[in-house]
């Protein structure tokens, strides 16, 4: 989980906490084939950027937003316009509270 703000791009160099959260995150995200998104904003340039580098070296990942807002006009925007690739990302308009497991699995599969 990685909170705060827009500038808290510079901590994670410099702040310990950060820096190390961030680390992890980059780290995991190697090793991922489907990567859920549930209730973040896309509005953090750090983690956009780790997302879009991410995106555009995975060739087999799937993407799955869950949340009540509609991002479906900004992900090309956020992943790299050139490597968006619209059937490696799902979006799921709802509560995480109100989705099934079985839902989620028809996507992933």
């Amino acid at each position: 989980m990685l909170t705060g703000t827009e500038n808290k791009i510079f901590s994670y160099v410099v702040d310990r906490v950060f820096s190390e959260l961030f680390f992890w995150f980059q780290y995991v995200l190697r090793n991922v084939k489907y990567l859920f998104i549930i209730g973040y904003g896309f509005k953090d340039v750090g983690i956009n950027n780790r997302l879009r580098i991410f995106y555009q070296t995975c060739k087999d990942i799937k993407i799955v937003v869950v949340d009540l807002k509609d991002y479906k006009e900004i992900m090309p925007r956020i992943l790299g316009n050139s490597k968006y690739k619209s059937n490696s990302v799902y979006f799921i308009k709802d509560s995480i509270s109100n989705i099934r497991w079985n839902e989620l699995k028809k996507i992933i599969s």
